[in-house]
């Protein structure tokens, strides 16, 4: 598991670059490593294609940076490039992909956990994955005390 405020300052960090920080913004993504990878303990899925700390599948990465607004402006502000393959090792790259799938969605992010949790399992995780709506909110909390 990484430590806690150590992601989180680096989220905060890739946030501003990107200048798409919000509160709400690290809240979303320090829930969706808690969850997805168990606080970055997972960097690639266990039977499947999901990569990274966030678990993103290939298809929505390409998605991402052939659909995305603004996400090759974005790149160039953080000094990013495409690679699939960073999302296994690149922590920077992992905030930046999440980042830029949350600003897919024009409505604004939930304020707090348990709305946060449930906007989670709906956009990110799907009505067909296996989590469940609390899921995000517990994985957070509980990764949040570890540190």
């Amino acid at each position: 598991m990484i430590h806690f405020p150590h992601f989180e300052h680096l989220t905060q960090e890739t946030l501003n670059q990107m200048h798409a920080y919000s509160d709400d913004a690290v809240l979303a993504i320090m829930m969706i490593v808690a969850h997805e990878s168990h606080g970055g303990t997972y960097m690639k899925q266990i039977g499947g294609p999901a990569l990274g700390a966030i678990q993103m599948e290939p298809v929505t990465h390409e998605s991402l940076w052939q659909h995305a607004d603004n996400i090759k402006y974005n790149a160039a502000r953080c000094g990013i490039v495409k690679n699939l393959r960073a999302l296994e090792w690149d922590l920077k790259y992992n905030v930046f992909m999440a980042r830029s799938m949350l600003l897919t969605d024009p409505d604004p992010l939930p304020k707090t956990e348990e709305a946060m949790s449930q906007y989670l399992k709906d956009f990110y995780n799907t009505a067909g994955g296996k989590a469940e709506w609390d899921d995000y909110m517990n994985a957070y909390r509980f990764w949040r005390k570890q540190s």
